[in-house]
């Protein structure tokens, strides 16, 4: 994988922290009355165009003091949160992604008391890379000293990066403990896949009100939503038949819609005949599903360079009913008196 750099500092960095690390107790089970686990969470979301988001949220609490080092997020040895690649590798993340904790260089003697005005001081340790190790893997690169007993461990910000595949992860979600991980305090992993589900909606119209034969009755908006997860293309409007006879709408201003991302059109009403007149305004468009990716060396892939795989488009629609009634057109009215002429006779 030409995308992982060999980790060259790992051998160093891990001789200087093996005997800091020797000192780290295991995590004793939390006594009642403790401090609370929190809810730390890293997040691993894949992209619809492959690229994969990392997110830091919640708050874990430290379950024991340690005089160590802090350089990683928590994980088991057993292989979680798991990846399906075995490694001692490490790719760097963009900026972004930040730890923050109390500031325990300062001697306890020193920090005033809440009664004093003072203020506990805290550090903001940035995660820079993404590393893997014996099928497991874990974000890390900070240093963090002594860590007390009820410390916090705040985990905050989100990147997106199109330098590490989503294929070296495996979906699920992952508590790591404090009982059991490298560290004493609790951090929940989620490792989330795209998805996609294209989808369409229209806004539901009313009855347009009772309109003379031939006569307009007004118009209606309609909103098209792309409410579903993909983008779509390819947008298009049609009312079946007979109800294009008494409905028309306008020009789709939008014939792609990301997302989330909506548009509206004019539908008009002018009944063609009486009574109860009534269509389906139906919207169409399409999602392209992601170009399979797929090594060289699997049976059936292309060869490099000479073509791909084919990419059939997805077919997504939505309907809405139309309704109004048309009246007959009223007689003329004759004045009074008016002789008639026999037929024939001027």
């Amino acid at each position: 994988m030409n995308y992982v750099k060999p980790l060259s500092i790992r051998t160093s960095l891990l001789a200087a922290l093996a005997g800091v690390l020797s000192l780290i107790p295991a995590a004793s089970v939390i006594a009642n009355g403790g401090p609370p686990a929190g809810d730390l969470t890293v997040t691993v979301e894949e992209q619809e165009n492959g690229d994969v988001k990392f997110s830091l949220s919640g708050t874990a609490y430290v379950q024991e003091s340690i005089p160590s080092v802090l350089f990683v997020t928590n994980y088991l040895d057993s292989a979680s949160p798991p990846t399906p690649f075995w490694g001692y590798n490490y790719i760097s993340l963009p900026s972004g992604l930040t730890l923050t904790m109390p500031n325990n260089s300062i001697p306890p003697s020193e920090i005033e008391s809440p009664e004093e005005g003072g203020v506990q001081t805290f550090i903001d340790y940035p995660l820079a890379f993404f590393f893997m190790e014996d099928f497991a893997w874990y974000l890390g690169a900070f240093n963090k000293g002594m860590t007390m007993m009820g410390d916090s461990i705040t985990g905050a910000g989100s990147v997106t990066t199109s330098d590490i595949p989503f294929s070296l992860f495996v979906p699920g979600t992952f508590l790591v403990e404090a009982e059991g991980g490298r560290f004493p305090y609790s951090i929940t992993y989620e490792v989330i896949p795209f998805v996609p589900n294209p989808s369409l909606s229209l806004s539901h119209l009313g009855a347009f009100p009772k309109t003379t034969r031939g006569k307009s009755g007004g118009t209606k908006s309609v909103i098209i939503e792309n409410n579903g997860s993909a983008p779509l293309t390819g947008l298009s409007l049609s009312i079946d038949v007979p109800g294009s006879r008494d409905f028309s709408t306008s020009a789709i201003p939008k014939t792609a819609l990301a997302p989330g991302e909506s548009t509206s059109v004019a539908v008009s009403f002018r009944p063609k005949g009486e009574g109860q007149r009534t269509g389906t305004l139906t919207v169409k468009g399409f999602y392209t599903p992601r170009q399979p990716m797929l090594s060289s060396a699997e049976e059936g892939a292309p060869e490099e360079g000479k073509g791909e795989f084919p990419v059939v488009p997805v077919e997504v629609s939505a309907s809405t009913q139309l309704t109004g009634q048309g009246l007959s057109k009223p007689k003329p009215n004759r004045r009074p008196n008016t002789p008639r002429f026999p037929l024939g006779s001027r």
